[in-house]
């Protein structure tokens, strides 16, 4: 299996032999790993290059920074004492030892999570391993050529490429402002599989041209029930697996597998836990207890340790029909007329009640008398004449009465962070430039 493609990126194809080849290289090449004994930030965005590094890094048992944008953009970079690139290791001026940790040998994912304030999420390497090793486990997928669109760093894409790479898969990387070379790729290979967001899996949809897709693998949100549907009837004999991910367990926690055999009712079945993974919903919260848990956070330059068996995630399931759906954040939930609400839950409600060429967004205002008002953004890709009474009849079908919008506005441009998701925070600052419905 050593000959079989593992990562291409544009022109350039590794074969597994190839890969482990520039990972002993790189590690030969920096004389000075044996003298770096604090956190190494890595600053490629080549996922060849990348991979590569990580891997020596690995190899020599060091610690590492997965950096979010800021980092990228060599903002707060207090604890990393050594920038890498493929080329050289840079001494970081700004370096200051995190208080509060031990000597242990770490792997650093920085979120900027809910609040938007970047945190350090502390895993040993063998996390994002046995994390790999469990998703194979539950899929049984071997030997298979996927595509992912790069969009921006590859933090997100670590899990996807530990996968690939213990099953013998080849990785294609596609830049998402040339999603045209998926073309040429889904027209000369017959098994591929398709892999990302339920935003870069919906965008790449009409360059898809091979008759039916081996399956499709979300990268860790859940995708709307709609969606599912439209690519279940699209692709008739293609398996996809809605996943939902998490940055404190190094990768997967839930997986569904779905095809046509599976009722569209349960199409929002947040699926079975993975190996390793011990799950409880308590007061509708997903709480884990694992062996593959994050040690602790890094946040401002302190280490504080996860102290508890269990954590809780955060995230709110309700339980439907002898099974449980995700519904959102718990920090997603807000008071609207006395009643509390989840606004990823009503997107969810509000697109069963649209059709699948509208995309619906949920966000709260300040309303001086009465509190929190919510607001309904809707991306449309075409010129279309809706009015208000128009959709709210259509949203009365799906929601409470409390449950709808005030104000709703048309879209056709949406901003994103830069995991891919929807930015509703930066939305609030666009309202002015959007079409209000009358």
């Amino acid at each position: 299996m050593g000959n079989k493609k593992l990562l291409t990126y544009k022109d350039t194809t590794l074969t597994k032999n190839d890969f482990y080849t520039q990972v002993n290289a790189i590690k030969i090449k920096f004389d000075s790993f044996n003298l770096i004994d604090d956190f190494v930030i890595i600053n490629e965005e080549n996922p060849i290059k990348f991979y590569t590094l990580l891997f020596a890094l690995w190899d020599c048992d060091k610690k590492i920074i997965f950096p979010n944008k800021d980092f990228l953009m060599g903002e707060n970079i207090y604890f990393a004492k050594y920038i890498a690139t493929i080329k050289k290791i840079t001494l970081n001026t700004k370096h200051e030892k995190v208080k509060n940790l031990d000597d242990n040998i770490y792997t650093v994912l920085f979120s900027s999570g809910s609040t938007g304030k970047p945190k350090g999420i502390v895993h040993t390497k063998d996390t994002f391993v046995k994390n790999a090793q469990s998703v194979l486990s539950s899929i049984n997928i071997q030997n298979i050529t996927s595509v992912i669109p790069l969009k921006p760093y590859l933090v997100s894409a670590l899990s996807h490429f530990l996968v690939h790479l213990y099953s013998d898969s080849h990785l294609i990387f596609v830049d998402t402002d040339d999603l045209n070379s998926i073309v040429d790729i889904s027209k000369n290979n017959d098994k591929l599989s398709y892999v990302g967001s339920p935003l870069h899996i919906i965008s790449m949809f009409p360059f898809i041209k091979n008759k039916n897709p081996e399956l499709f693998f979300s990268s860790g949100d859940i995708f709307y029930p709609s969606v599912i549907e439209d690519i279940i009837n699209k692709f008739k004999n293609t398996i996809f697996f809605n996943v939902y991910g998490m940055a404190e367990l190094g990768g997967r926690l839930f997986i569904n597998k779905i095809d046509n055999s599976i009722d569209i009712n349960l199409y929002k079945n947040i699926g079975k836990n993975i190996n390793n993974t011990e799950v409880q919903i308590v007061n509708d919260e997903v709480q884990v207890k694992s062996t593959l848990l994050f040690k602790g956070y890094i946040i401002d330059n302190n280490f504080y340790k996860r102290t508890e068996d269990y954590f809780l995630s955060g995230d709110k399931v309700i339980k439907v029909d002898n099974h449980y759906e995700f519904f959102g954040r718990k920090n997603d939930e807000i008071k609207v007329a006395g009643n509390k609400v989840s606004m990823k839950y009503i997107e969810q409600k509000i697109s069963l009640a649209l059709s699948n060429d509208y995309t619906p967004i949920i966000i709260n205002e300040e309303h001086n008398l009465i509190g929190n008002i919510l607001v309904l953004v809707i991306y449309i890709q075409n010129d279309i004449q809706l009015t208000r009474k128009d959709i709210i009849v259509l949203l009365r079908k799906q929601l409470e009465s409390y449950e709808l919008p005030h104000k709703i506005y048309l879209t056709k441009k949406l901003p994103y962070t830069q995991t891919m998701k929807i930015d509703r925070k930066e939305i609030k600052n666009l309202l002015e430039d959007m079409e209000l419905v009358k």
